[in-house]
């Protein structure tokens, strides 16, 4: 069993060369921005029907056991659930 500092390997496949590779925007960041081609706006959540396919140029492969997940920057579109800004 992994302890919760030890470092999870993430394989980055980029199939964009003309978008940057997720990277963090400062220091004390903590997660990765991820950048698109394409401009959006997000709308809430339970106006997706839970997802949206959103061109990132790259794939990852995680370990077993592993998910990742996008959120919006700014927690605006989650105003109107339970986590307020």
């Amino acid at each position: 069993m992994q302890k919760p500092t030890d470092m999870v390997k993430v394989l980055i496949e980029r199939i964009d060369k003309d978008l940057p590779l997720p990277n963090y925007a400062t220091s004390g960041s903590a997660a990765l921005d991820l950048y698109s081609r394409i401009d959006f706006e997000l709308p809430p959540f339970k106006e997706i029907g839970g997802g949206l396919v959103i061109p990132t140029g790259i794939k990852i492969a995680l370990p077993e056991g592993y998910l990742a997940f996008v959120l919006p920057k700014k927690w605006a579109c989650c105003k109107e659930g339970n986590i307020n800004s």
